[in-house]
């Protein structure tokens, strides 16, 4: 796929989830323009289109969101055959379209094309149905025609934004047995509001693999807001990283227990998006998921758990919440030992952050055998020129400054440091 397409796409979705559709309609029609050098059936030119109608529908320019839609219809029977249930996806939002621009006939047309499709596939009990017929009902009481309205048996309801419907196009609904709704994103983030009004529809995150499209297809659309995260990192636009990392966690929540890797990632990336705008007790929550999530895949004596409770400990540290930190930063101690063996750098470095942990509240006697140990590993495996053994002989000597050993800390780092390093 196009990157630059790639791009826009997710900072399109990016602002829609923030409900900034004039951002969003800005980045759909940049999207729209580069897809066109695609061939009018490739997938791209679809998912644009989708993004953009429903843009327009919130925005309330019906206009223009029928003209996607068309050109849905279009393309989808095309694909797809006039009967398959995405083309009664668009058909649902056409019939909107018309029902509130009061384009009756064109509507009632619409209605019945997508009652048609969606019982061939839900069946005619299904509470999808019932909604239709709710919003046909609504349009034959304005035609006038309420002995037929009457024959429907279905009560009268009024359109809202929120009834906008989205395809599924990657699922072929005629073989999940009447599963789906039909109204769940195939392509589109969260938008924080996932449930039906009357509550039937299955929640995001919840563990089912109903109304949710492939994990395939959701790593790919991961992966596109992993790189403009990075990419916005990269260039310092903290807050944009932020926002988008936030859309990565709550899209891939549903996908959890399939891919936890990457949701671990997510939610680390997250956390540590806040901690570099110094928003760290709102980081607490996803480095603790994130470390449970890596506990129950990986066990607990696995180094990437020792890493991700060293990422916790940092942030009580930062928080001055000493006396979390401590259990954890023993942890790491524990691991690292198990799994390295005690002459390892990773293992002088647990003993060096547990010191500093002590150090910070003035427990000489519980830093002073850390540093001193952590000290004689980092010179055996890294050379005591090594800017991270010198960093930790600075740390012991400020040490023995403070307990009235001078002399003893000028062999040590040969100079007062006064500083605290780890």
């Amino acid at each position: 796929m196009s990157e630059q397409w790639d791009n826009l796409r997710a900072k399109a979705e990016q602002a829609q989830a923030a409900r900034d559709l004039v951002e969003a309609q800005r980045y759909w029609q940049e999207a729209l323009r580069e897809a066109d050098r695609f061939s009018r059936l490739d997938r791209r030119i679809s998912l644009t289109l989708e993004g953009l109608a429903e843009v327009y529908w919130h925005m309330g320019k019906f206009d223009e969101a029928t003209d996607c839609c068309r050109k849905l219809k279009a393309i989808y029977s095309e694909l797809f055959g006039p009967e398959q249930f995405d083309v009664g996806v668009i058909c649902t939002n056409l019939a909107m379209l018309h029902h509130v621009r009061q384009q009756y006939n064109e509507a009632e047309d619409y209605y019945r094309q997508a009652l048609a499709i969606k019982s061939k596939h839900l069946g005619k009990d299904h509470p999808d149905i019932a909604k239709l017929l709710g919003n046909y009902t609504n349009l034959l009481h304005a035609m006038n025609r309420v002995d037929e309205a009457n024959k429907l048996k279905s009560g009268e309801t009024i359109i809202t934004a929120r009834n906008w419907s989205k395809t599924k196009t990657t699922i072929e609904l005629g073989h999940r047995n009447g599963e789906s709704t039909g109204e769940e994103r195939a392509f589109m983030l969260s938008d924080g509001d996932d449930d039906d009004d009357d509550g039937s529809r299955g929640k995001r995150g919840s563990g089912t693999n109903i109304n949710r499209e492939p994990l395939s297809l959701a790593v790919s659309r991961w992966e596109t807001l992993r790189r403009l995260a990075e990419d916005m990192q990269q260039k310092n636009c903290l807050a944009e990283a932020e926002a988008v990392w936030a859309a990565s966690v709550r899209y891939f929540e549903p996908f959890a227990a399939e891919d936890p890797r990457r949701m671990a990632y997510a939610l680390d990336s997250m956390a540590d998006s806040l901690c570099a705008v110094d928003r760290h007790e709102m980081a607490e929550a996803f480095y603790r998921k994130a470390l449970d999530i890596k506990a129950k895949h990986l066990g607990a004596q696995h180094v990437v758990v020792a890493r991700s409770l060293n990422n916790l400990a940092k942030l009580y540290y930062q928080l001055n919440r000493f006396n979390e930190a401590e259990p954890l930063a023993q942890q790491c101690i524990e691991i690292y030992a198990k799994l390295f063996g005690t002459d390892h750098p990773d293992y002088a470095t647990a003993l060096h952050n547990l010191g500093t942990l002590y150090h910070i509240q003035v427990r000489y006697a519980d830093a002073e055998p850390l540093y001193r140990k952590a000290l004689v590993i980092r010179q055996r495996s890294l050379g005591p020129s090594h800017p991270e053994t010198l960093g930790l002989a600075r740390s012991l000597a400020n040490l023995l400054i403070a307990t009235g050993r001078e002399a003893e800390a000028a062999k040590v780092y040969g100079e007062k440091s006064g500083v605290i390093t780890g």
